[in-house]
């Protein structure tokens, strides 16, 4: 028997919604946003399950720290899973199963899962004005995702830059983006 895990990632806490080849719940739960207790959930079942998030702004951590776990990962686009289940009433339990399901019938829109090296966020360690311009914005934005708005700034500017670069045939300038 296998399984499918549905994960719709919030704010502050992870739907998790695992059915069986039946399509059948195993299970129905919301856990806070720490990778230990998401994983403690999905030990339980073996075969592992294949999982599937939403490349929603903040799914970096959870995919990388369940593929590090060794679990089989599917990223989906966010677009294109809307085309496709058509939802109108969304709640956090119906997106989870939903995102299952359609792992399970192998209907999900793939996004690519950009190496951790080559993803925006990495630019604030690369270079001192994006650091410089990162710490600024975290000064500007309070609470706990102060830091996601600030990577979420910095990932706009610079796929604004490269729509910009590759139109107008001009090179990247750094400090029109993130100041001298």
């Amino acid at each position: 028997m296998a399984f499918y895990c549905g994960l719709d990632l919030g704010g502050t806490h992870c739907q998790v919604c695992v059915i069986n080849d039946a399509m059948e719940i195993q299970v129905e739960q919301k856990v806070r946003n720490e990778l230990s207790q998401i994983t403690e959930l999905l030990a339980q079942y073996d075969p592992a399950p294949q999982c599937v998030v939403e490349s929603t702004f903040n799914w970096y951590w959870l995919v990388d720290g369940l593929m590090e776990a060794g679990y089989e990962i599917c990223l989906a686009h966010a677009l294109g899973v809307r085309l496709i289940s058509g939802a109108k009433v969304k709640t956090d339990r119906r997106d989870a199963f939903a995102l299952a399901k359609l792992l399970r019938a192998g209907l999900i829109p793939q996004a690519y899962i950009c190496p951790k090296a080559t993803r925006p966020v990495q630019a604030v360690q690369w270079y001192p004005r994006i650091e410089r311009y990162f710490d600024r914005q975290l000064a500007r934005h309070r609470g706990r995702g102060r830091k996601l708005i600030a990577y979420d700034i910095i990932a706009h500017k610079l796929a604004c830059a490269v729509y910009h670069i590759l139109r107008d045939g001009t090179e990247y300038q750094e400090t029109l983006l993130f100041g001298g």
